[in-house]
């Protein structure tokens, strides 16, 4: 990893010494297996409940008195950008990873029930006769002008074709996900904010995960707010690097975070608009294992699916009460957690983009 100077892997090094010593204070190794029955789901969830906001509290305790006396800049090694809008702390951090792109663009033309008209019978009987693709129908009497239009718009316009399959089948079908293939690492950007609430409250931290091509490295930006006033500048720092992108990854980021974003450009007056093609994997998450699992937060999922158990770690539902503790201690500490939280949120919800490519189940 390269953490772009001192300040940062010091402060890192700080946060791992908190994390044995809450693991000597708090029970982490529990394991929270798959529902198997109907009669436990309230009381495995009632125990997980408690563990996350019981390590979360002794957290909030030990980075209190960890980082007193401390300034922001030194703990997390960040530097201020400044726009039009004010100055926000601005934290760069790069990792190495390998972006998990495991879609295959093809699977859509494969699917002739994406022309209206033709269903799983037709398909069948269409196949037969040696119409695999949608290409191979181009000249049919009757299908040949609709197939004609997806071409065209498989060849030049992949959010028609994200259009097409969620009116036809659901923005959550395995098509869907295929659609990343049309594009490079490059273009993605993976989101997650962290508020003050659930509605109309100030965003405290906007973090991005861009994945660098051919480079099998994630650069990861995070604009956390040293006061509420630097929210507007935050947010513009954070859209001018999404900007850049065409792939949105997010999770529950459809409902939540990007029109949560846009609420808050329009509270200062600005219209900003988050129009990227845009992949939520909750949904996906939900159509691979939500029979099976307790329930598909990102934690849970996290655990069960790809294996990672967060220790230094705070519930979402806690994050505002971390950050108010900071502004009313003058304390960053607080701070270290928020951080690593909406990191891990941006790593996990990458790793997932590949394993639920792998899982999701097909027809």
């Amino acid at each position: 990893m390269n953490y772009g100077n001192g300040g940062l892997m010091a402060g890192m090094k700080r946060a791992s010494l908190i994390a044995e010593k809450l693991k000597e204070k708090v029970n982490s190794g529990e394991q929270y297996e798959l529902v198997d029955s109907e009669e436990n789901f309230v009381l495995k969830r009632a125990r997980l409940l408690i563990s996350d906001y019981q390590k979360a509290r002794t957290l909030k305790k030990m980075v209190l008195e960890e980082y007193a006396g401390s300034c922001i800049e030194e703990i997390i090694g960040s530097s201020p950008v400044s726009n039009e809008y004010g100055e926000v702390i601005h934290r760069e951090e790069s990792i190495e990873m390998t972006f998990p792109h495991k879609t295959c663009k093809e699977n859509i033309l494969s699917d002739l029930k994406l022309i209206h008209g033709i269903g799983p019978v037709r398909e069948r009987r269409l196949k037969s006769k040696g119409y695999n693709t949608i290409m191979d129908l181009n000249k049919h009497k009757t299908w040949g002008a609709q197939a004609s239009s997806l071409m065209d718009a498989y060849e030049s316009n992949p959010q028609r074709i994200m259009q097409k399959i969620s009116q036809m089948k659901s923005a959550s079908d395995p098509l869907a996900l295929d659609l990343s293939d049309f594009f490079n690492e490059e273009d993605f950007a993976v989101l997650d904010i962290e508020t003050m609430g659930m509605s109309n409250q100030p965003i405290i931290l906007l973090g991005i995960a861009l994945p660098l091509q051919n480079q099998a490295r994630i650069t990861i930006h995070q604009f956390i707010l040293k006061d509420i006033g630097q929210e507007l500048a935050a947010l513009q720092a954070f859209f001018e690097k999404l900007s850049e992108r065409k792939i949105l990854l997010t999770f529950n980021g459809k409902s939540f975070d990007v029109p949560y974003i846009e609420r808050r450009f329009n509270f200062y007056g600005l219209q900003r608009r988050i129009n990227q093609i845009h992949f939520d994997l909750l949904h996906f998450s939900k159509r691979a294992w939500g029979r099976h699992l307790l329930n598909c937060r990102l934690t849970n999922i996290e655990r069960e699916v790809l294996g990672v158990n967060r220790v230094i770690d705070i519930p979402s539902a806690m994050v505002p009460e971390f950050y108010q503790t900071y502004r009313e201690k003058n304390n960053p500490g607080p701070l270290v957690p928020i951080l690593e939280h909406n990191k891990q949120d941006l790593l996990s919800l990458l790793e997932l983009f590949g394993k639920v490519s792998e899982e999701l189940p097909r027809e």
